[in-house]
């Protein structure tokens, strides 16, 4: 699968070889690529009403599209639905180069569980009154966000916790965590060194400190989390969802201890930048949860 920027030249060749379509002559066929790229959301919700015997369950469909690509080659005989003598050509092998200047401002290929950014071409061999051949390839373009023109990048941030533990009338001490991260904006390929502290002044043994890099994205529906992924519908109605991309973990904490962390690398695996720019139904952003697992399994 090809990887673009969205400043490239889509550039390629369709090659035609009869002897491995089953035909050996083209006669009144057409040759076309289908180039698209567009983003879908879709998902769906049970709404109940009514009481008693009147009480039904309807379900909905939540749908919206966006479309940034939408183009057709003719790379021999004519459009669809055009009048005029059919194309014929001998039998043989043939090579049709092809290329097309992306738009600017798409937005990067992305696969979520209700929003997806895809793009692609196919190939199709129209032959009249007979089965078309059809052939379909994705490829993945990556729309760059500049770090340098977004404010607080460069910015450090902390974040700290505390909890304390109880078991009917006996209290614990509690479990307090600090860490601190040397700034906001990293790309896919970097390592976010974490810093931190993790003091266990409970009388319970943990069983290990992690931390989590979430894609996310903010939202506005009452009593939900601060950060989710919404999938932005056209009638104002949204959608979450949380996907875990990487994880690091250290060993366990005895009561009383105190585990540092010392700048522990987390790996940014490949995706797609925040904000998504250039769609307007899905928006992405990031961020790191750090949290403390006993090891009566509870965080």
């Amino acid at each position: 699968m090809a990887r673009l920027t969205e400043i490239q030249r889509l550039a390629g060749h369709c090659v035609i070889i009869p002897s491995l379509l089953d035909f050996a002559t083209f006669d009144g066929l057409a040759i076309r690529l289908h180039l698209y790229g567009g983003a879908d959301v879709r998902w769906t919700e049970n709404h109940t009403s009514g009481t008693g015997k009147n009480r039904k369950t309807v379900t909905k469909i939540y749908s919206v599209t966006e479309t940034y690509i939408n183009y057709v080659f003719v790379l021999f005989g004519k459009e669809p639905h055009i009048e005029g003598d059919n194309h014929s050509l001998p039998a043989g092998r043939y090579t049709y180069p092809f290329q097309y200047q992306l738009p600017v401002g798409i937005p990067s290929s992305f696969e979520g569980t209700v929003g997806r950014v895809r793009y692609w071409l196919s190939g199709t061999i129209d032959k009249p009154w007979k089965f078309d051949h059809t052939t379909k390839k994705a490829f993945t373009v990556i729309n760059p966000l500049d770090l340098n023109t977004e404010p607080g990048s460069m910015d450090g941030i902390r974040g700290e916790g505390q909890k304390t533990l109880c078991c009917l009338c006996c209290k614990s001490g509690p479990i307090s965590c600090t860490f601190q991260i040397d700034r906001c904006g990293y790309v896919p390929g970097e390592t976010i060194p974490i810093k931190g502290e993790i003091i266990n002044h409970s009388n319970r043994r943990m069983k290990r400190s992690y931390a989590q890099l979430y894609m996310v994205s903010k939202g506005d529906n009452p009593g939900a989390q601060n950060i989710k992924v919404r999938y932005y519908h056209a009638t104002r109605k949204s959608r979450s969802d949380v996907q875990k991309i990487a994880e690091i973990s250290r060993g366990e904490i005895l009561p009383g201890d105190t585990d540092i962390w010392d700048g522990d690398p987390l790996l940014i695996p490949p995706v797609p930048p925040s904000k998504l720019p250039g769609c307007r139904i899905i928006a992405l952003e990031y961020f790191i949860k750090v949290d403390v697992l006993l090891i009566s399994g509870h965080q």
